[in-house]
């Protein structure tokens, strides 16, 4: 496990906050407004200078439908390039990769929910 100073979390949060933030076409003010948070409040913590207790970290993942690890946890950022390539795509391939995700995040589900369906038969 890696630990990091405050300053890296605040840091490593503020980018993963952004880019769902970016992901999600919205401004930060109508993102803040959503969750019921203060826009300078979001604002701060978008530009590293603060970092939300847990209870309100909950509140945003939930909010982005992530976990709240995927918010303070350094990851590599492939979203833009996937983005850039997605645009780049007719209508059509744009469709059938959006098919081969469904498809792909259904069988990821379902290996997550297969051991605890197994533990709760045995």
């Amino acid at each position: 496990m890696k630990y990091y100073t405050d300053e890296q979390q605040k840091e490593i949060f503020a980018k993963n906050l952004n880019r769902r933030i970016e992901i999600s076409g919205k401004q930060q003010k109508d993102v803040a407004l959503d969750m019921g948070i203060m826009p300078g409040t979001l604002n701060s913590w978008c530009k590293a200078r603060a970092i939300p207790p847990l209870s309100v970290m909950r509140t945003v993942s939930a909010y982005f439908n992530c976990s709240v690890t995927d918010l303070i946890d350094e990851k590599p950022d492939h979203s833009r390039d996937f983005l850039q390539k997605f645009n780049a795509l007719s209508e059509e391939n744009q469709k059938e990769v959006l098919q081969i995700i469904d498809l792909k995040l259904s069988n990821q589900r379902q290996k997550q929910e297969e051991p605890a369906a197994h533990r709760k038969a045995v």
